[in-house]
């Protein structure tokens, strides 16, 4: 009867993680069509990369982010400098194979993840602004 009861004890402890900010932030956009941009994202997510996001951008907030109108998926890393670096050229090679993928200079990296949190969440559930 115990062990049925403990089963039923109230959460008694929690451990909280601190990390600290990273030292180094990019985001790399890749556009182009649905098809290559969902193999990249697979061969992504099976890679040893590892991004911090990893976001699909409509064509719509795609152009509101002064980015080129076509679907695209932005790609951010965090750690030292190095890392980033590292990661980036990985994923550069990545996109290389692929004809109809085209990387996009970010130059803005905190001003893109904030502009698009801005349009995403001022939005109400099912609700469409401008094709967003």
């Amino acid at each position: 009867m115990q062990a049925i009861l403990r089963q039923f004890e109230p959460l008694a402890q929690v451990t909280c993680r601190l990390y600290p900010t990273p030292a180094c932030s990019r985001t790399v956009v890749v556009s182009g069509g649905i098809e290559p941009l969902s193999h990249l994202a697979a061969n992504l997510r099976n890679s040893a990369l590892t991004p911090v996001a990893l976001d699909w951008l409509s064509p719509a907030l795609a152009k509101y982010l002064d980015l080129p109108a076509t679907y695209a998926l932005a790609v951010r890393f965090q750690s030292i400098a190095a890392g980033v670096t590292e990661q980036i050229a990985q994923l550069e090679s990545m996109v290389a194979t692929q004809d109809s993928l085209q990387l996009v200079p970010v130059v803005a990296d905190d001003e893109l993840w904030t502009g698009a949190g801005a349009v995403l969440h001022r939005l109400n559930p099912g609700q469409s602004v401008g094709g967003l």
